[in-house]
């Protein structure tokens, strides 16, 4: 497996891939994992440079790998593993071993990138690697769409979704926790993908134009990923007057976590783009209403009017408009909780990851 993967895994991709390893382990003979740090962007000619020569550092390992094996990627790292695929797949011939390549794809680069040079230099990477796999995983039909667009030739490709049987299926949720006013609560990564800014601002107009003020704002993610980021939407809080209704919890355990879904009343979730949203199904096998945007893969999952409510991304007034509709009602929220409920019961990890674990299984009586 060439997937970065820290430990804990705190992502809901880094739980998938940690999920999985554990998950094969079971099935195969023997399972390692070889992972790296990706280095900062600091601008294209040292993105390309620092490219070239992780791959030709991961060829290496060619030469002792042995007949029979098959090697799982994280696609969020095609830049580091493009010609290394393409090289195996020329390599193993030469070799005389049965060496196989599966990228794992949660979501694809290129549909977020605005500059139409990069866009299509990504384009040609991810096309590459895609090209020089065996076999494709994905964790939505959504972001198979994207992939199969990338496709030049029959690769198969099978839909895995993340599971659930670590959230809150199985708990006593009935009940919440009193508490003050209506909590709304934000879980992920702490950047502009995922719409934090949005979400300042839309809190903003609830709590000052609105009148919304028993409102409270729980956030709850890694702010280092993009700190400057991070500590622009801290100052816009305390600015406009905000501090005492924001929380910034920075990145929480397992129980610190389960206790903020536990006692809050909405989930709000403005990304820009998901592959997935794996946060979404979590929050939603623990009852709650749910706002989001339209964008990406989460209208796959949250159905407007069924078991949450949708708005276009980046759109701070809509987003306003359908908290403050939800923070209103108890009773629509009971609604859209009790239909959430019943969706986080479709996702296992067991069912999910034996199509993979058959995919493999075929690459392997080849």
């Amino acid at each position: 497996m060439l997937m970065r993967m820290p430990e804990p895994p705190v992502t809901g991709g880094e739980i998938y891939y940690s999920r999985l390893r554990e998950y094969l382990k079971v099935r195969f003979a023997g399972v390692e994992n070889i992972s790296w740090q990706t280095k900062p962007y600091k601008g294209p000619l040292r993105y390309v440079i620092g490219s070239v020569l992780k791959n030709l550092s991961l060829l290496k390992h060619l030469k002792s790998i042995d007949s029979g094996t098959i090697i799982l990627e994280d696609a969020a790292d095609s830049h580091d593993l493009f010609l290394f695929n393409a090289a195996t797949r020329v390599l193993r011939g030469i070799l005389g071993k049965r060496i196989y390549i599966v990228p794992v794809v949660h979501h694809l680069d290129s549909p977020l990138i605005k500059k139409q040079m990069l866009k299509k230099l990504k384009l040609i990477e991810e096309g590459i690697f895609f090209n020089s796999s065996d076999g494709i995983v994905v964790n939505s039909e959504f972001t198979k769409g994207f992939v199969k667009d990338a496709l030049r030739r029959e690769i198969e490709t099978v839909t895995a979704y993340p599971g659930l049987n670590v959230s809150g299926l199985g708990k006593n949720l009935e009940v919440k926790p009193k508490c003050n006013g209506i909590h709304l609560l934000f879980v992920g990564y702490v950047t502009s993908r995922k719409g934090v800014d949005t979400l300042i601002m839309a809190f903003e107009i609830l709590v000052k134009r609105m009148k919304q003020d028993k409102l409270v704002l729980h956030i709850a993610g890694d702010l280092t990923r993009d700190a400057n980021f991070s500590q622009q939407i801290k100052d816009y809080s305390d600015e406009v007057g905000l501090a005492e209704k924001v929380i910034f919890h920075g990145r929480v355990g397992n129980r610190e976590l389960e206790e903020l879904y536990c006692s809050s009343d909405v989930f709000v979730f403005p990304s820009i783009w998901e592959g997935f949203g794996m946060v979404l199904a979590e929050a939603a096998s623990y009852g709650m209403p749910i706002v989001a945007t339209d964008a990406g893969a989460i209208p796959y999952l949250v159905k407007d009017g069924i078991n949450g409510l949708l708005v276009p991304p980046r759109d701070a007034e809509k987003l306003a408009q359908a908290i403050e509709r939800l923070a209103s009602s108890p009773t629509l929220r009971a609604q859209f909780g009790k239909a959430n409920r019943r969706l986080a019961r479709e996702f296992d990890w067991d069912e999910s990851f034996s199509k993979v674990a058959r995919l493999l299984e075929k690459l392997d009586s080849n």
